[in-house]
């Protein structure tokens, strides 16, 4: 009989334990559970404008010359779940401090070289509900690496990327990660 209680209370105890933990992977906090989202599910990114080497106007031919474009960006949508009280009622949600997000490439094909994880510091508030966060996806610095051997060929640099912002919850100190993921492909489209 012993046993058969210490099996069924084990078996509690694991449940309790898995529901609890629904901490940095889910984005769930003290009071609100969140989840991102990208307004783009893929990115094109272009890794050089052609210039005229006499003029130094932009050109539409090759001609050996070439400036780097501004860093891509794409926005993500924060939203913020309030949790709800055991009597059916919505809680009042803690802001949430939206503290950075790391940019991890994984290459999609073999032609594709590997790309380092990119950090960006954000610092954004969220009180309840949503926000848009714009978040550089591909730097200048990365396209001025990629670009000589992007430029003037055929070659698309194709990538999975996933999004993750850390969070801190303010008021109960707890933090979490909450994930979102697009496709980018880099490479030098005509101008």
């Amino acid at each position: 009989m012993y046993r058969k209680w210490l099996a069924v209370i084990s078996a509690l105890f694991l449940s309790a334990a898995s529901l609890s933990g629904c901490g940095s992977d889910t984005g769930g906090l003290a009071t609100s559970s969140l989840s991102a989202t990208t307004t783009t599910g893929i990115l094109d990114s272009d890794v050089a404008n052609w210039v005229d080497s006499t003029t130094n106007a932009k050109s539409t031919t090759w001609t050996g010359s070439y400036t780097i474009p501004a860093a891509d960006s794409v926005n993500v949508t924060v939203q913020s779940t309030a949790y709800t009280s055991s009597s059916g009622t919505a809680t009042t949600p803690l802001p949430v401090q939206i503290d950075s997000a790391t940019i991890t490439f994984s290459p999609a094909d073999s032609l594709s070289p590997a790309i380092q994880t990119q950090y960006q510091v954000l610092g954004s508030v969220l009180s309840g509900g949503s926000v848009s966060i714009p978040v550089r996806v591909v730097s200048q610095e990365l396209k001025q690496v990629l670009a000589p051997a992007l430029a003037n060929n055929s070659i698309i640099y194709n990538y999975y990327v996933t999004i993750a912002l850390h969070v801190t919850e303010n008021g109960a100190g707890k933090s979490a990660t909450v994930s979102t993921k697009l496709q980018v492909y880099i490479s030098d489209f005509i101008n």
